[in-house]
C-alpha cells in the first residue's frame, strides 16, 4: 500500500509456518500474517522504490487479526486469509480498509472487511 512519497508498506503470509493448516487441505493455507515497509529515501531517492529499500523478511512485523469482539482470530482462520487488498475510502490513511476472503480451511472462502486499527 502507498503512503505517500517514496513509502510504501506490504502485507504478505508466511507459509512456512504452518500451525492450523489443515492436512490434506484443498485451500491455499498462506500462514500466519507479516508487515514490512519501504522507503525509498533509504537510498537516496525521494519519488522511487527499489528493492533494497525494502526491509528484510527476517524482520517482519506479526499481524494479528482479531473479531469484532476483541478475541483474536486462531491460527487456522488467519493462515487461510487470502485475496487481501487495502483501501483508504475516504482519501485518508488514518482509514485504512482491508477486503479478504476468509474461511477456517473446511468451507468455500467468504468476502470480508477489516478496518485496520493501527494503520
Amino acid at each position: 500500500m502507498h503512503l505517500g512519497d517514496a513509502r510504501y508498506k506490504l502485507y504478505f503470509g508466511d507459509p512456512s509456518i504452518t500451525t492450523g493448516k489443515i492436512t490434506p487441505g484443498l485451500l491455499p493455507f498462506l500462514g500466519p500474517k507479516k508487515l514490512i515497509y519501504a522507503d525509498g529515501r533509504g537510498t537516496g531517492s525521494q519519488t522511487n522504490v527499489d528493492f533494497e529499500d525494502w526491509e528484510s523478511t527476517a524482520s517482519a512485523r506479526n499481524v494479528v487479526f482479531v473479531w469484532p469482539n476483541g478475541d483474536p482470530l486462531d491460527a487456522g482462520a488467519e493462515g487461510y486469509i487470502d485475496d487481501f487488498h487495502f483501501l483508504a475510502p475516504t482519501g485518508s490513511l488514518d482509514l485504512q480498509v482491508m477486503y479478504l476472503a476468509i474461511t477456517d480451511g473446511t468451507v468455500p472462502p467468504i468476502g470480508a472487511a477489516a478496518v485496520l486499527l493501527n494503520p
